[in-house]
Parts: C-alpha cells; sequence; structure tokens
C-alpha cells in the first residue's frame, strides 16, 4: 500500500509542476460556447501533461455594431468658409470573414448653420455619406482567454454623397441638393472587452458631386465634399 501511496504523490507532483504544454484534451467544451466570462475547470479528467486548471477560450468575434463621434474636418475652402469643422456622427456595422477580413457598412451624418461668403446671410448645410466596403485586421493583442483584444485594421470602400445646402436670403434659391460617388480610406483599432468594444479611427475621403436647383437653365458648379474625420466610439461585438 505504501508502494501504490508514494507513486500517487509522484505522479501528481509531477502533473502539478511539469512545464509541457498542456494537452488539447484538457480544454474541455463548455456549456453555451463559454460566452460569459472565463471559467476556471478544477475538476475535469486529467490528460497526460495536462495541468490542474484549464481555462475556456471566449469565441471568435464575428460582428461589431458601432456608433461612433468624430472631428470633421472638410477639404474645401469654399466649405471651410461658409460652416468651417464640425461634429461628425457614424453608425457601422462590420461582419468578419474569417480571422482578417471583414465587410463592412457605414453611415455618417454631419449638419451645421454657417454664413454665406457674399452677404454673409445664414446658411444651413447637411451632408450624408454612405459606404459599403471592406477591413483588413490584425490582431495585436490579446488575453490568454481572448476575453480582452486588441485589433488594428484597415478599411477601404466606395461612397455615395447626399448633400443639401439651404440658403436663407429672400433673393436667392432657397434649397441646393447634391449627390454622387466617391471613396474613402481609413485606419483605426478596436479594444474588445467581452461583448463591449472601443473603436478609434482616422478617416480620409474624396468626392465632387454636382449640385442642383431648382431655376431652370441655371447650372451650379462641383463640390468638394471630402474630408478629414478622426474619432471614436463605443459598440457591441459578438
Amino acid at each position: 500500500m505504501k508502494f501504490y501511496k508514494w507513486l500517487f504523490i509522484l505522479c501528481s507532483a509531477q502533473i502539478l509542476f511539469s512545464n509541457e504544454s498542456p494537452s488539447t484534451d484538457c480544454l474541455p467544451i463548455a456549456k453555451n460556447h463559454c460566452r460569459t466570462h472565463c471559467r476556471i475547470y478544477r475538476n475535469q479528467p486529467m490528460a497526460k501533461n495536462c495541468k490542474p486548471q484549464t481555462v475556456c477560450f471566449y469565441p471568435e468575434r464575428q460582428g461589431f455594431l458601432e456608433g461612433n463621434v468624430g472631428y470633421f474636418y472638410p477639404f474645401s475652402s469654399d466649405l471651410r468658409s461658409i460652416v468651417g469643422q464640425g461634429i461628425d456622427y457614424q453608425l457601422s456595422f462590420t461582419y468578419k470573414i474569417g480571422e482578417r477580413f471583414g465587410l463592412f457598412a457605414s453611415a455618417d451624418f454631419f449638419t451645421k448653420d454657417g454664413r454665406s461668403t457674399g452677404d454673409h446671410s445664414k446658411t444651413s448645410l447637411w451632408i450624408l455619406p454612405i459606404s459599403l466596403g471592406i477591413k483588413v485586421f490584425a490582431t495585436f493583442w490579446q488575453s490568454d482567454n481572448r476575453f480582452e483584444e486588441l485589433d488594428f485594421y484597415f478599411a477601404i470602400a466606395p461612397r455615395y454623397y447626399l448633400s443639401s445646402a439651404t440658403n436663407h436670403a429672400s433673393y436667392v434659391d432657397h434649397k441646393n441638393f447634391a449627390k454622387g460617388i466617391g471613396g474613402m480610406g481609413g485606419i483605426g483599432m478596436i479594444y474588445s472587452y467581452g461583448h463591449l468594444s472601443l473603436d478609434a479611427f482616422l478617416d480620409v475621403s474624396y468626392s465632387k458631386i454636382h449640385s442642383h436647383t431648382s431655376i431652370p437653365k441655371v447650372k451650379t458648379p462641383n463640390v468638394q465634399v471630402g474630408s478629414l474625420v478622426a474619432g471614436g466610439g463605443i459598440g457591441y461585438n459578438f
């Protein structure tokens, strides 16, 4: 009996202090795919060279729904002289395809009042860009159980613009509408903690769109609505 007792003690010590990496059998499959905080399992059947504590990995994140706010800086000197800079609001959804790539759709909204360059009458402007493109991800850091993760990404997409400018002077056309196609590119990083995501980004866009007035036979010039937007936001991942 003493021989088996000492043999059991020696085997237990080997398991506890072994420096070899755990076997894959040490990772039991938990119910609900461990979608809550990482759980530590202490009383699971142990394979050879398995350490007594095993962890459940957080599942790979596939979708990101985010609300962002950024600083809008238009490239057009005419726009800057009329409305200046301002706040850009963005709603974005990303769905990852594999580990490195993802598809995303986003809609931005910028609106601000300003003064016309001539008689300084009140002018109101809004711009609505809609993007559909791809993102390329690179994981910079993640915790052992993937509950926390920091990813960098690059985004590129065509962009469709809708815009409206309203001049409140009585002697000019009241409203001008514009639409057109452009493009955007951007970089950013996402920090994920469970289902919570924090995003920081820098986007650059370019587009010249043609405006239309309600006055017949009046031609209006193309308008550059490209911009630089830097900001951040909060989201939910799954």
